[in-house]
Formats: C-alpha cells, structure tokens, sequence
C-alpha cells in the first residue's frame, strides 16, 4: 500500500470533523484509485513538539518498512499547520484490551507474541537497503490485533 497526501479538507469530511483532539479516530475513508476502507487517523499533538523532521522521518519510515506484522500507513496530512496519520484499522484494538479477559485462549495469546516478535526482528535486522529500526515504545496498548 502507498501512502497518500490527504488534504486537511478530505480528513475533516472523511472522520465527521471529530478532529478536535488528539487522539486516534476510526472512520472510513476513500483514498483515491483504492475504493472505501477503514482506517486509524491520528492528530498529532503540536504541544509536545514533533515537528516537521520528526513527522517526516516517520512518514518516510513507515513507507518503507513493510511486513504483516507491522500496521501500514495508508496516508498523511500536512496541511494549515496539522500533522495527521492514516493507518490501516486494526479490527480487534489493540492487546491491552484482551489482557485481563478471557476472550483470548492461551493460543492465540502465544500467537500475538510470536507475531509481535516477528514484527519487532524485522525491525530490528536491517533488510536490504533498509536500516535497523528500533521500537522503543512496545507495551500492549502498542499491539493492534487484526481480524486474524
């Protein structure tokens, strides 16, 4: 999937203008040539400085690092001032959700573990022409579990 410049106009319309805070709104949305999916959008918080490199920096490495275990970015915004992500939607919400319930057998529990690692040494071996990234922020609130 290719990441897309989305206009400030679009991502109001797209998410109902529930763009007012800074946290990660679910809506559907309709990229150009791609037809309507569900994605994550998240605002990114100016007052706790990520500026114009660190935005940047991370549009450029999460187009380039692609695996099935690490959520894609599907777009960007960077229009009037705003710094927007789009992601593909994680169906299930992410882990912390599951941890202190039983909906989860103990197989699946070890199949998001192994996915997560899988993800984690993609990251962390560089690949190609590709540099080792590291996560420095995995907690379960950070795993975002799919339909699988």
């Amino acid at each position: 999937m290719v990441s897309v410049k989305f206009f400030l106009l679009y991502v109001v319309f797209a998410t109902q203008n529930s763009m007012v805070s800074d946290d990660t709104v679910i809506q559907s949305v309709a990229p150009p040539l791609t037809g309507q999916i569900m994605v994550a959008v998240k605002r990114l918080d100016r007052t706790f400085g990520q500026g114009d490199p660190e935005f940047w920096k991370e549009i450029m490495t999460l187009s380039l690092y692609k695996h099935e275990n690490i959520l894609s970015l599907v777009g960007y915004c960077d229009d009037n001032g705003e710094k927007i992500l789009v992601y593909e939607y994680a169906h299930n919400g992410s882990l912390d959700m599951y941890l202190n319930s039983t909906e989860l057998t103990w197989i699946q529990r070890l199949k998001i573990c192994i996915g997560a690692a899988r993800g984690l040494a993609y990251l962390h071996n560089s690949v190609g022409t590709h540099q080792r990234v590291l996560h420095r922020d995995i907690k379960s609130s950070n795993i975002l579990l799919d339909e699988n």
